[in-house]
C-alpha cells in the first residue's frame, strides 16, 4: 500500500474517539472544538449531541467522517491534528475530581499520539517530498541547460 492511498488505522480512529471523548467534559464543549476544528462544518449538525452519550456523539462523526474520507479527510486529518497537539487541560478543573478527569484526558491524547504516529510520519515524510520536488523544479526552471 503506497502511502498516497494509506488509510488511518481502525486503531487510531478508536483512540481519538475516545481521546475527543475525554479532552472536554460537556458535549456543547466538545461540540464547539470539532466546529471550530474542521471545514466541513455541516457533518457537526447532523450529529445527535443532545440524546446520545458524548462517546457516541463523538464515534457517530469519526464513524461518518472515516466513512468518506474523499470528502472528509482534510477535517479528520485536523481532528487528529488538534487533538494530540492539545496540551491545557485546565478548562478540566472546574468539574469534579478534576486531577481524574486531566490525568483520563492526558492518558487518551497519549494513547492517539502512539496510535496515529505511524500515519503522521507518513503523511509528513510525503509533504517534505513534494516540498524538496517542488524546489528541485523551481530551480531547474531557473538555471539553463
Amino acid at each position: 500500500m503506497s502511502s498516497a492511498t494509506k488509510i488511518i488505522s481502525p486503531a487510531a480512529i478508536n483512540a481519538l474517539k475516545d481521546a475527543l471523548t475525554h479532552i472536554y467534559w460537556t458535549k456543547p464543549d466538545l461540540k464547539r472544538f470539532v466546529y471550530n476544528t474542521i471545514s466541513n462544518k455541516t457533518i457537526v449538525s447532523t450529529i445527535d449531541w443532545s440524546t446520545q452519550t458524548k462517546y457516541e456523539s463523538a464515534s457517530q462523526l469519526i464513524d461518518r467522517m472515516s466513512a468518506r474520507q474523499d470528502i472528509y479527510k482534510d477535517d479528520l486529518f485536523a481532528l487528529f491534528e488538534q487533538t494530540i497537539n492539545f496540551n491545557d487541560f485546565s478548562h478540566l478543573k472546574r468539574w469534579e475530581d478534576p486531577e481524574l478527569k486531566i490525568q483520563r484526558a492526558k492518558d487518551t491524547v497519549e494513547a492517539l499520539r502512539k496510535q496515529a504516529k505511524g500515519y503522521f510520519d507518513v503523511v509528513e515524510e510525503k509533504k517534505k517530498t513534494q516540498e524538496r520536488k517542488k524546489a528541485g523544479e523551481e530551480k531547474s526552471k531557473i538555471q539553463p541547460p
